[in-house]
């Protein structure tokens, strides 16, 4: 899935995609996670509230579509969506496809669980405990 900035703005009238640039500018976009030619998101919408996203990003012959549902009252290809479509090219790395992203990612988190999985290291495998009791007169060590 690789779309461009070029893409995002021809596919929102100019209002949606500014203030969707101003939340991803602002960094309110608190999640994202990819699966396939899906985006899930999550957005701090006005008034503190949190709203979801679903995009489906697709290839067609007139180019890349995006279908945004969103928890917002707008419900559709709103701001929040756009915010998340641009944070999602912020992220991505320059010069790696985006299927090589998601592997990394998978990667990373794969290795971080490997580590937690593994138990204590060898640093951790021996320690010294001293417990300290009085003697059996009563008196001090």
């Amino acid at each position: 899935m690789e779309f461009t900035r070029d893409d995002i703005r021809r596919q929102f009238d100019p209002g949606t995609f500014g203030r969707g640039e101003e939340y991803a500018r602002k960094g309110r976009v608190l999640g994202i996670d990819l699966d396939g030619d899906k985006l899930y998101g999550e957005v701090e919408g006005s008034g503190n509230s949190v709203y979801e996203q679903k995009i489906r990003v697709t290839s067609g012959k007139h180019g890349i579509q995006f279908k945004g549902d969103c928890g917002c009252p707008m419900n559709c290809n709103c701001k929040h969506v756009v915010a998340v479509l641009l944070t999602m090219l912020d992220r991505a790395a320059p010069d790696v496809p985006m299927a090589a992203e998601r592997w990394l990612q998978q990667l990373a988190t794969l290795q971080d669980y490997l580590q937690r999985a593994q138990g204590p290291s060898a640093d951790d495998a021996f320690r010294i405990i001293y417990v300290l009791v009085p003697d059996r007169h009563g008196k001090a060590l």
